[in-house]
C-alpha cells in the first residue's frame, strides 16, 4: 500500500488539533528506490535497490562489504561487471540478503565448479561436444587444457554453460 506523505501529514495534523495525542510524533520519511531495480533481471541493480533501501551510499555498501569502493562504483555503473562469486556473496551477506537475492547462476557454477571440475565435465562430455553444446569454440576449450591454463574462467564462459547445466540437471545450487 502505497501512502501520499502530504495525506499522512493531513491526518496527523487534524489529530493533533483535537488534542488526541499528548506527545508529538516524529516520523522520517524514507524514500523507496525504484522497483525497476528490484524487478531487473540484472544482479547488480538488485544490489543496488537494497543499498538504497537500507539508506547507504556506495562508500557505505563497499565497506561493509568489504571491498574496494572504486571497484563498486564500477560495478553499480555498469563499467565492469562481477567476475567473483566471492565478491557477490559479500554484498549479499552485507545487506543482509542471502534469502531474498539470488546469486546468479553463472556465479553458482564458478562456486561449485572450480576450474578442475569443469575440466573433469568436459571430459566426460568430450570436449567436441561439450562445445556444440555450450556455444564455446573447441579451441578454446582446447586452450583449458594447456599448461598454464586460467585458473577460473570469465563470466561469459559460465553463463554459456547455465544453459547446458539446466538442461542435463547439473547440480550448481548449494
Amino acid at each position: 500500500m502505497k501512502l501520499d506523505a502530504r495525506n499522512v501529514s493531513k491526518i496527523f495534523k487534524k489529530i493533533k488539533e483535537k488534542g488526541i495525542l499528548a506527545n508529538p510524533i516524529n516520523a522520517k520519511a524514507k524514500r523507496m528506490p525504484p522497483i525497476e531495480l528490484l524487478e531487473s533481471d540484472d544482479f547488480i541493480d538488485k544490489i543496488k535497490y537494497y543499498r538504497l533501501l537500507n539508506g547507504w551510499n556506495r562508500f557505505e555498501l563497499s565497506r561493509n562489504a568489504g571491498i574496494c569502493q572504486r571497484s563498486y562504483d564500477r560495478y553499480e555503473k555498469k563499467e565492469l561487471e562481477i567476475q567473483d562469486w566471492r565478491m557477490a556473496e559479500k554484498l549479499l551477506i552485507a545487506l543482509k540478503i542471502e534469502d531474498k537475492v539470488d546469486m546468479p547462476p553463472q556465479f553458482k557454477i564458478k562456486k561449485k565448479y572450480p576450474m578442475d571440475k569443469i575440466l573433469n565435465i568436459i571430459k566426460q562430455y568430450g570436449k567436441k561436444e561439450f562445445s556444440r553444446r555450450t556455444g564455446i569454440a573447441e579451441t578454446t576449450i582446447n586452450t583449458w587444457f594447456c599448461k598454464g591454463a586460467p585458473n577460473q574462467l570469465a563470466n561469459t564462459m559460465y553463463k554459456k554453460m547455465v544453459k547446458l547445466f539446466d538442461e542435463d540437471n547439473i547440480e550448481y545450487n548449494d
